[in-house]
């Protein structure tokens, strides 16, 4: 299978590997993540993270005790990966290998947790997010966990003014191209962030239609990431704590969840 060439193209600047400790939205985004992980994970078990990017999550896990198979389609993330798992001992490694998410090589029933962290946002046709759900699905055992990260269909409208930037006519046009079609824009260039941008009840649905119960929807930043002095808020333990705290009070609050830039969805697979 072929991924789309802007994908390859976005990727390829480098700049997913620090984005989630430099920024002050990706450092919140990962914050939450791992939280929400945390607390909706089985201990120990088979993971795999397919879409895992420079290998961040899949680190995170290895480290805590999991067996992680990372799998990735870019050329830059799996050397990047690469490099990340052999800094780790080698009972706290990971394995990394190229794959798309609607073909993963492994057999049926072979893991107990699958992470699509990235790969459904990126699939813009909702037949290939169908297959990535499928294919986790195949590759779950009975009882297993999947975790799906989303992006919320008005999170370009309140990034665009969060930057300033909604007053340029070719910006404004993207805001209402990604709100009635979900696409994030009508024509990609050769590095656009090309993305499909779910409703929360949309993102939900589809997860329920692969065959998955238990379906619990979480917002990840919250509002936290439109706020002016976020980096300020992180700085510190003490505001830090206090903020995630807070987070946490609403993350699964359906009249907040659209203001969340992503969507972190759990479910299960039915035990038998």
């Amino acid at each position: 299978m072929q991924l789309d060439p802007p994908i390859l193209g976005y990727y390829g600047r480098g700049k997913e590997q620090g984005r989630l400790f430099e920024e002050p939205q990706g450092i919140l985004e990962r914050l939450r993540t791992w939280d929400i992980l945390d607390r909706s994970r089985p201990p120990g078990g088979k993971v795999l993270d397919i879409g895992g990017g420079a290998g961040v999550h899949a680190r995170w896990l290895a480290e805590r005790g999991h067996d992680v198979e990372m799998f990735d389609p870019v050329p830059l993330h799996l050397e990047q990966a690469t490099r990340t798992a052999a800094t780790l001992s080698q009972s706290r490694t990971f394995v990394v290998e190229s794959a798309d998410a609607r073909d993963i090589p492994r057999p049926d029933m072979y893991a107990d947790i699958v992470l699509l962290l990235g790969p459904v946002y990126h699939l813009v046709e909702a037949t290939d997010r169908r297959s990535a759900l499928d294919e986790a699905r195949r590759l779950l055992r009975p009882g297993g966990h999947l975790a799906v990260a989303g992006i919320s269909r008005f999170a370009w409208l309140m990034d665009a003014y969060r930057q300033q930037l909604a007053s340029e006519p070719e910006i404004h046009e993207t805001i209402i191209h990604s709100l009635e079609t979900g696409r994030s824009v009508a024509q990609p260039g050769p590095t656009s962030f090309w993305a499909y941008f779910h409703r929360p009840d949309e993102l939900e649905a589809e997860i329920r239609t692969s065959g998955f119960r238990d379906v619990a929807l979480y917002g990840i930043e919250g509002f936290a990431w439109l706020l002016p002095d976020l980096h300020e808020a992180l700085a510190l333990e003490s505001t830090r704590d206090r903020l995630l705290a807070l987070l946490r009070k609403v993350e699964t609050e359906p009249s907040v969840l659209g203001v969340s830039t992503h969507l972190l969805t759990t479910a299960r697979v039915p035990d038998c």
